[in-house]
């Protein structure tokens, strides 16, 4: 089974004549998202094939394995118009399939922000910040914790997940624009204020080895996004 890369797109127009293209692309993606998915590899609709197709496009040419999710968020005015989109793909973004398509419609361009933690993919391309001003994200996930264990010594109380029917357990996902807002946050987590990604991962590498000794999975990623897709990237 192929694994699932997830990805915000930013349309965006800021002039009226883009607009006026801008206005064309949401038309058209909202058609694609009405029809039914003839996809036989379980992606609804919006799937990719029907949106190259729809553009004149050959799926056979560009990898199309991947759906629109959902249309987000939308706003039209001459100054600066977008509108954003959720998509999910097998292993990448396909940014060949939305460089061909957004080459039709002129004065529109894009931005993305893409995860795919299993290919350790993690791509924001909006530089300036201005729909994804996230640049680093911090993901712990430990099921059936005792937050009084040494393991845990120092850790903030709030970060454990407390249910009556259930043991305690950790489940953070958290994006921040700036390094120093993640190393706060780190500190108010574990009581550790560290200096680098490379030490928070070193410290996590030593806490999941002692969850292991006692029989606890600790699951974590502390990434930076890059701000452009690896040249190697897979099936792009």
């Amino acid at each position: 089974m192929p694994r699932y890369c997830y990805t915000d797109y930013a349309f965006i127009s800021r002039d009226k004549a883009g607009l006026s293209e801008l206005k064309r692309l949401h038309n058209n993606l909202s058609k694609i998202m009405t029809k039914p998915s003839k996809a036989t590899n379980g992606f609804g609709p919006g799937y990719f094939e029907a949106l190259a197709k729809s553009h004149g496009l050959n799926p056979k040419d560009i990898p199309c394995d991947g759906a629109i999710i959902e249309i987000i968020q939308s706003t039209f005015s001459e100054s600066l118009g977008f509108f954003t989109i959720l998509t999910e793909s097998a292993y990448s973004p396909k940014i060949n399939l939305w460089n061909k398509i957004i080459s039709q419609y002129k004065g529109v361009s894009f931005v993305y922000r893409a995860e795919e933690p299993g290919w350790d993919l993690f791509i924001n391309t909006d530089e300036r910040g201005e729909f994804y001003p996230d640049r680093f994200l911090l993901s712990v996930d430990c099921e059936d914790v005792t937050p009084t264990l040494p393991v845990f010594e120092g850790w903030g109380d709030n970060f454990f997940e407390k249910d009556d029917d259930a043991p305690p357990r950790i489940e953070v996902q958290e994006y921040f624009a700036c390094f120093e807002a993640l190393q706060s946050y780190f500190a108010d987590f574990t009581g550790k204020r560290i200096a680098s990604i490379e030490e928070m991962n070193s410290y996590f590498d030593g806490i999941n080895e002692r969850c292991s000794d006692i029989g606890v999975n600790f699951n974590w990623t502390i990434v930076e996004y890059s701000a452009k897709a690896p040249a190697n990237l897979k099936a792009a």
